[in-house]
């Protein structure tokens, strides 16, 4: 079975606070948008999942629109592609 890969679009939830002392990290809320095979992604993004294991991309590509549905994204919004285990 060829491996598959799960497709998230996350949103940043970024702290509203202004300060020089500390850092405040954002947090990451992440919704599935589906799994798919590897064969209907690009080839790039193919070898980069097969050596890295994971692909974040913060504007959608056009050759990614149709296969996931994600048009826009709005602000602090990713999506992040991750390699399934076999």
């Amino acid at each position: 079975m060829p491996p598959k890969v799960e497709v998230f679009l996350c949103q940043a939830e970024v702290p509203d606070l202004s300060t020089y002392r500390h850092i405040y990290a954002a947090v990451s809320r992440c919704v599935s948008k589906g799994i798919y095979d590897l064969d209907v992604l690009p080839k790039d993004l193919v070898d980069k999942l097969l050596r890295h294991g994971e692909a974040i991309l913060t504007e959608p590509r056009s050759d990614l629109i149709a296969i996931l549905g994600i048009e826009e994204l709005e602000d602090y919004q990713y999506i992040r592609l991750s390699l399934l285990p076999m």
